[in-house]
């Protein structure tokens, strides 16, 4: 409770009034579509059109990456290793049922 008021009072106005704010939801496996990042669908989607893909593992300082990694936290895509150098991304029944959930 101290820290949400802490964060009120930095958010204050010029004249010391405090806006309410709301602290952030976390995120569920059963999340609706108007919940997913545009990267997120993008990539859930890319991987309903193509099957396993293979993902180069040279550079992973990337969005993709991070967007990789956000999708298998919460299960919507499984990755394992594929030949050297790459690994293989691969949608997820629950993927696939969040995608189908902004139809």
């Amino acid at each position: 409770m101290k820290e949400h008021r802490f964060n009120d009072l930095r958010r204050a106005g010029a004249k010391g009034h405090i806006r309410p704010t709301t602290p952030p939801k976390a995120i569920k496996e059963t999340e609706t579509m108007s919940n997913i990042l545009p990267q997120q669908q993008l990539l859930l989607e890319l991987l309903v059109m193509s099957g396993k893909t293979a993902i180069a593992t040279s550079d992973r300082n990337t969005i993709l990456w991070r967007t990789l990694g956000e999708c298998e936290d919460v299960g919507w895509l499984t990755m394992e290793k594929g030949i050297a150098g790459y690994e293989a991304a691969e949608i997820t029944d629950a993927g696939r049922a969040v995608l189908k959930g902004a139809m």
